[in-house]
């Protein structure tokens, strides 16, 4: 019950997408007494390393993330790969999305 790994990845998805896909800046403030399960933190390094979560998006959310990134590559005259499309929207997520990491120096 309560809030878990899916509902965190959802609410990840969103601020990813806000990044890459509407092209806005995004803060995402996350504070230490958020920290419900470790694959928190591991979703968190991984955005910071690289603006993705491995395995966040379906097949049918890449498809979406590729049809809005399609024409903004045809416009710049870049290739349109799957890859290239999804590199694109990294990109966009790198740019735009801000973590910001609240952690308390006082213990438990």
């Amino acid at each position: 019950k309560g809030y878990g790994k899916v509902e965190w990845r959802e609410d990840l998805k969103k601020c990813l997408k806000t990044a890459g896909i509407e092209n806005q800046s995004i803060v995402f403030l996350f504070t230490d007494t958020q920290i419900v399960k470790e694959s928190f933190m591991e979703d968190i390094n991984a955005v910071l390393n690289s603006g993705d979560v491995p395995n966040i998006y379906g097949n049918d959310e890449i498809e979406a993330i590729g049809g809005v990134m399609r024409p903004i590559l045809q416009a710049a005259g870049q290739p349109q790969t799957k890859s290239a499309l999804y590199s694109a929207y990294l990109q966009r997520v790198q740019s735009n999305l801000h973590v910001v990491l609240a952690m308390s120096p006082v213990g438990d």
